[in-house]
């Protein structure tokens, strides 16, 4: 009988390099088992609002698996700190500056997707509309 490997962390052979994967990771377990793994990871996505001290550990197990920028469109405060502290870039691009650039581009894949399954929708964006905001 074949002996399978029931653990969930992939297989490592240290003479062989390794190959980039394209899959996604979702979950709290199985993204923390993967951070935890030493597999190498390029991006991980941390949800909005959760509870600092999570979102503390998280950053942390990222930064250990070779995180080195934290790009969000709100950061908050102590999670940027926590962040800085660990040595992780904190790049905030704001609700305007991180959403508003792919609007064209969603309204296009709309109305294409409308025009395939002959859905009655059109697309508008907003000409008018600007970053709220305004920086010091």
């Amino acid at each position: 009988m074949e002996e399978r490997n029931q653990s969930r962390r992939p297989r490592r052979d240290a003479e062989q390099p390794q190959q980039k994967s394209e899959s996604l990771i979702y979950g709290k377990n199985p993204v923390t088992e993967l951070l935890k793994s030493g597999s190498g990871v390029d991006t991980v996505l941390i949800a909005e609002g959760m509870a600092p001290a999570v979102a503390a550990y998280y950053t942390a197990l990222a930064k250990e698996a070779g995180a080195q920028l934290y790009l969000t469109g709100d950061v908050k405060y102590h999670d940027a700190q926590e962040a800085i502290r660990q040595g992780i870039v904190v790049a905030d691009g704001g609700h305007f500056g991180t959403e508003f650039p792919v609007v064209a581009d969603l309204c296009q894949r709309l109305e294409e997707a409308a025009a395939k399954n002959q859905w009655n929708i059109t697309c508008e964006t907003d000409p008018t509309s600007k970053d709220m905001l305004q920086y010091m």
